[in-house]
């Protein structure tokens, strides 16, 4: 259930960066059109900064999804410093590319892992029970015969 908490979370995020962005675009087409430079560079930084606040939330919740798979399944969460990235606006810790791509492979492959277990248990299963249900339901017959 958090998991969907967080996308809700993340979707939002994007859409209001999304409607951010659109109205710097906009205020600094009228900059240019006005020669404004100063405005300009002005709405430029405010353009990048809002950028990069909502890029490093947006990191960070995709970061303690990860980490919260990850601990569910009982893999090492990654702890090199390499793995990590400070965010200078909100001061938040997420997982750098490299990091976060090696732990997608790793929740991948355990999640493989303990599916192809599954399907291996089924496989073995899936025979017993249709035998188990086909000899119910002659039962059932047989008995509800030599009633009548």
């Amino acid at each position: 259930m958090r998991d969907l908490a967080d996308r809700w979370a993340i979707w939002r995020l994007e859409r209001r960066l999304n409607k951010d962005t659109e109205e710097l675009k906009v205020k600094m087409n009228e900059a240019r059109k006005g020669r404004n430079a100063a405005l300009l560079a002005e709405l430029q930084h405010e353009d990048y900064s809002t950028n990069r606040e909502f890029r490093d939330l947006i990191e960070a919740i995709t970061s303690h999804v990860l980490v919260r798979r990850a601990v569910r399944l009982d893999l090492p969460v990654p702890s090199k410093s390499e793995d990590w990235e400070r965010s200078e606006f909100t001061g938040e810790q997420y997982l750098s590319q490299e990091g976060r791509k090696g732990l997608r492979q790793a929740i991948r492959k355990e999640e493989t892992e303990r599916h192809e277990e599954w399907a291996r248990w089924l496989k073995v299963l899936a025979p017993f029970l249709a035998a188990l249900t086909g000899v119910t339901g002659a039962a059932i017959g047989l008995i509800s015969a030599l009633k009548k």
